[in-house]
């Protein structure tokens, strides 16, 4: 059996406010593929909380030139003044955008109603519902909450290895823990450099404060032995400038050795550095080209001092 076609489109997502209240998710078509309205659902997850899905029951559609389409009973759209008055559109195409009103009784899966305020962690799913296949997944919004002693990648920041020959951006999870078994790969290759990539997600409203940073420090847990890597080097980017914080690092094997840590507050001093951050680990490798090596990250994270 042929399996489904999982279009190949790409959405920009938008939250309007009302003082401290989620007023509207706004979700536009920005290129690739259209959609039929009626395959769309769209789920918001509150908190860890899934709330009921979205359709065209339930989300309005607004034309790139800002006027709304009108809703038939059946879920079809009709487009008021077009080419005719009972003219049905029910493409989701370049420039439109789903429209959610998330103050009409918001429900969630256990009944009850819920009111989103702008301290709430909202991800969102964008399903295409012929092929159950996810389009889409954006971190709409994230909530303040108790802030970690260590920040990592996930979920809220990236990691880029620029060895992969498949897909650069690796999951955030690989550097979120240590010894959890979970840890990214560097594929090694002789007098190549290679890099990851890791930014944090850090935001101003996140700490709390726009005052300046008492100390920021930098763990990094990593592996590599043999002599496959040489110029083993760490940097950071503050918004502003890269600068070398190691250079010729030694080879570490994880289970015999302890995490390194880097004190850079001279380098962060205030939250718009550390929004701004991103931490490079880099080599260049010193391996045969049939070798099958790797190196490894397991772990980075930065510890915040107000």
């Amino acid at each position: 059996m042929k399996p489904e076609h999982i279009p190949h489109t790409d959405l920009r997502e938008n939250i309007n406010y009302v003082d401290n209240d989620v007023y509207a998710v706004q979700i536009v078509h920005s290129g690739g593929e259209d959609i039929d309205l009626k395959a769309i659902e769209i789920i918001l997850n509150v908190n860890g909380e899934q709330l009921l899905p979205y359709n065209t029951s339930n989300f309005e559609v607004q034309n790139p030139d800002g006027t709304f389409r009108i809703k038939n009973s059946d879920g079809t759209f009709k487009v008021d003044n077009s080419e005719g008055p009972d003219y049905i559109n029910n493409d989701f195409s370049l420039g439109d955008c789903i429209v959610i009103y998330t103050t009409e009784d918001t429900i969630t899966v256990k009944g009850k109603e819920i009111d989103l305020k702008r301290w709430d962690d909202i991800d969102m799913f964008f399903i295409d519902k012929p092929s159950q296949q996810a389009i889409q997944r954006a971190v709409l919004q994230k909530g303040a909450g108790e802030f970690p002693e260590w920040i990592t990648p996930y979920p809220y920041g990236s990691v880029y290895d620029n060895s992969s020959e498949t897909d650069n951006w690796l999951p955030t999870e690989l550097v979120d823990g240590i010894d959890d078994e979970l840890f990214t790969n560097s594929s090694i290759k002789p007098d190549r450099w290679i890099s990851e990539n890791y930014t944090f997600g850090i935001s101003e409203y996140d700490l709390g404060t726009s005052d300046s940073l008492t100390n920021v420090s930098l763990m990094i847990v990593y592996n590599s032995h043999d002599n496959s890597l040489k110029n083993m080097t760490l940097s950071i980017y503050n918004g502003s400038a890269w600068t070398m914080i190691a250079y010729n690092m030694e080879e570490k094997v994880r289970e015999d050795d302890d995490p390194v840590i880097y004190y850079i507050t001279d380098l962060v001093k205030n939250t718009t550095q550390l929004e701004n951050l991103v931490v490079s680990f880099s080599a260049i490798g010193h391996a045969s080209e049939t070798s099958g090596k790797v190196d490894w990250v397991d772990f980075v994270g930065i510890h915040v001092e107000l």
